[in-house]
């Protein structure tokens, strides 16, 4: 009985060192190996396409993206105090950005039937930095980041098409954009406990998107992002 007893004391013991002791054990040690100010953030953001070019006759024409388009991101980054209150906060990562359009009537075809809509999603590599000031537990700062786009892709949905082409279908767009972005932003963090961190980013698109010579085009996106990270 005795050994029966002392046996399932030792499976429990195991049990609670691996669920406990042991993930503990392992991220203090690699909390010792990791420098201070290095950290993971996951998010998610709201995406804005501004799209503007010049037709045949000099007017403007505007084919703006911009509702409700939710896409992720996922970075590391260091943290360097520059003084007590100012830092640099420099990162990597992957994001998407890229606007989604409410549907609305196909200006191409007479039909008023016809109801068009679409999205462009940008897939990217990023890397920027900030300049971070503190006050109390909430740091603001200003900074700048660099977009190369591994893939841009174009989805758009007919309704009511005169060829029956309804649904949705996807295009080609890779050669319509340029390979890199930069952009402009804010980001304001609240540093909750034990390196848990609240951020919220603005990024401004400074550089015009399109690759077109022969048509005046000027294409712009703003992103906006939530970010929950972990700093070691």
């Amino acid at each position: 009985m005795k050994y029966h007893r002392l046996k399932k004391f030792k499976i429990h013991f195991l049990v609670v060192a691996v669920l406990f002791f042991i993930p503990n054990i392992a991220l203090a040690q690699l909390s010792t190996i990791l420098p201070d100010g290095l950290g993971i953030e996951l998010g998610i953001g709201h995406n804005q396409l501004f799209w503007q070019a010049e037709d045949i006759d000099e007017t403007t024409i505007r084919a703006n993206r911009t509702a409700l388009s939710i896409m992720p991101s996922a970075r590391i980054h260091y943290t360097i105090s520059v003084t007590a209150d100012a830092g640099l906060y420099t990162f990597f990562g992957y994001n998407e950005f890229g606007g989604r359009s409410k549907e609305s009537q196909h200006t191409a075809f007479t039909n008023a039937d016809v109801l068009y809509k679409d999205r462009f999603r940008f897939q990217n590599l990023e890397a920027g930095i900030i300049g971070l000031y503190r006050i109390s537990h909430v740091n603001v700062g200003l900074g700048a980041k660099a977009n190369y786009h591994l893939n841009i892709s174009q989805r758009h949905h007919f309704q009511n098409h005169p060829q029956g082409q309804d649904g949705w279908g996807s295009s080609d767009v890779d050669f319509f954009f340029k390979d890199w972005s930069i952009d402009g932003g804010i980001r304001i963090e609240y540093l909750v406990t034990n390196g848990i961190s609240l951020g919220g980013e603005g990024w401004f698109g400074l550089s015009d998107l399109s690759d077109v010579d022969d048509i005046s085009m000027d294409i712009r996106q703003n992103h906006f992002r939530f970010l929950l990270g972990y700093r070691f």
